[in-house]
């Protein structure tokens, strides 16, 4: 059942997305064709920057100063943020051997890392943010999509 609902789920996101323009060719042949090093490469980034935030915010939010001010107050959200980031990108790092080989499995744990990313910044209120994600990010994947079997 759960796989039927999945299936539903993407194919009725895949024909609202097929209505937008399309990418320009050349530039979605570049992404498939190095997106297994992009993968690597950003993945990283985001991993080790969510490892530096956390550590950042862990001695700024033990300062006394910044907690009588209501800093703290924002620790909830903000660590939210830093677990789905850091989820989301080394979703993205799994993602390399899939990209590598053209297989769907790498297609899918790129979208498993748009999803990870939209809902940690809904719960963590940024709705904006979590919009934007979800269009730019499944824009961008459904038109790649083709490209993986």
């Amino acid at each position: 059942m759960a796989t039927s609902t999945k299936k539903g789920i993407i194919e009725g996101m895949e024909d609202f997305f097929k209505k937008a323009p399309n990418l320009p060719k050349g530039f979605i042949d570049w992404v498939v064709r190095y997106g297994h090093i992009l993968a690597v490469v950003f993945g990283a980034l985001g991993v080790l920057g969510a490892i530096q935030a956390y550590s950042a915010y862990s001695v700024i939010s033990a300062n006394p100063f910044y907690a009588s001010v209501g800093y703290g107050t924002f620790a909830g959200k903000y660590y939210i943020s830093l677990i789905a980031g850091g989820i989301s990108s080394l979703l993205v790092l799994l993602s390399y051997s899939g990209l590598k080989a053209r297989k769907l499995s790498g297609w899918n744990m790129l979208s498993w890392s748009v999803v990870v990313s939209v809902v940690g910044s809904v719960i963590a209120g940024q709705l904006v943010g979590a919009l934007i994600s979800f269009l730019i990010g499944f824009y961008v994947l459904f038109q790649l999509k083709p490209h993986y079997k």
